[in-house]
């Protein structure tokens, strides 16, 4: 009795995995389920008490046996970014929905100081973990022996290049932020415009190339300056009032809310002058007196995807690892507008 009743709680642990059985659903009555199962009434009512005391059903009175969640299906540690900003938007989305799949979640928080942070993580990878996510922007951890523990990582990074095979790389596309933020400025009727380039070779050079090329495309005229140049009068002077520039990209709303406040203090307006875009959707978008247009990394569609690729390959671990390039959303605010035309 003590074996088929644990046998009919794995076929409704599995109907529940599975998806028959969604979070929230009502379950069929005992009488109901057990000729379907080859078991008594009884046994399935004792299947679901255990099932119960585990915390997956529950008993709502005049109504039956409710799923609540779905059964643990190992644990996830997940190692924060040294971006809080960047925890802030992840963390949390990409526990709820693991939680909702059934994994627990371990999260080893950021100690500021890369030795300790290590640590934490090799005790807790090392003794808890099934499975791991690693929020790291540059791609500056990787190198730590703790990640070849795991023969499959996840990582969210802003760098285009994998590690290796063994990871999983979920990124922005970059390229369609270019895009954009080039149909956006080119609607509004800007043809004078300027675009920070890093040329580091990484994530922002290849969106200021890509800006770059879709304005030519369009016949318009696309300068570009370093980030040096965002907070020196005489560079943005010579931007606006020598080359007539519109608007200006600076892949980063960190250096353009830099750019609005010196050219507050040089007297230019924005975005009556010359509009600004930012990127990443910080909160500092909101700090400047005209909230900026920005490129937003799209936080719930990067969850979504780092909870997929987890469930994806817990459930089949040959699965190959992919690079995943996630869609941005362009936020525009005031701080873009048509250009001022004049005579």
């Amino acid at each position: 009795m003590a074996l088929l009743r644990e046998q009919v709680k794995s076929k409704l642990r599995q109907s529940i995995v599975g998806g028959r059985f969604n979070v929230g659903d009502l379950l069929p009555p005992p009488q109901e389920l057990a000729p379907k199962w080859q078991c008594s009434p009884d046994t399935m009512r004792k299947a679901l008490v255990e099932l119960a005391e585990e915390g997956i059903v529950r008993r709502v009175q005049r109504k039956g046996t409710m799923v609540t969640r779905k059964p643990r299906l190992g644990t996830v540690a997940m190692a924060q970014s040294h971006d809080s900003h960047i925890n802030g938007l992840l963390v949390g989305p990409i526990c709820h929905g693991l939680h909702q799949l059934g994994y627990d979640v371990d999260v080893v928080p950021y100690s500021g100081d890369p030795a300790v942070t290590e640590s934490l993580m090799q005790r807790t990878l090392a003794t808890s973990a099934d499975h791991v996510i690693l929020l790291d922007p540059f791609g500056s951890e990787l190198s730590w022996p703790v990640w070849q523990n795991f023969s499959h990582r996840v990582v969210y990074s802003l760098s285009h290049k994998r590690f290796d095979q063994n990871t999983s790389w979920i990124t922005m596309d970059h390229s369609l932020s270019a895009r954009q933020v080039a149909e956006h400025v080119l609607n509004l009727g800007h043809r004078n415009v300027a675009v920070v380039n890093p040329n580091d070779g990484e994530w922002g050079t290849i969106a200021a190339r890509a800006f770059q090329d879709l304005m030519h495309i369009a016949s318009a005229t696309c300068h570009t300056f370093v980030q040096q140049d965002a907070t020196s009068e005489t560079s943005l002077r010579h931007l606006i009032e020598d080359h007539g520039v519109t608007a200006m990209w600076t892949l980063n709303d960190h250096y353009a809310t830099s750019t609005y406040s010196m050219l507050h203090r040089m007297g230019i307006r924005v975005p009556e002058d010359v509009s600004i875009i930012g990127r990443f959707d910080t909160p500092w978008s909101l700090e400047c007196p005209s909230p900026l247009t920005s490129v937003s990394m799209s936080p719930e569609r990067v969850a979504t995807t780092i909870v997929d690729v987890v469930d994806q390959h817990a459930r089949n671990p040959d699965k190959p690892c992919e690079l995943y390039l996630v869609s941005p959303a362009l936020v525009a605010r005031a701080s873009t507008a048509r250009v001022n035309a004049k005579p």
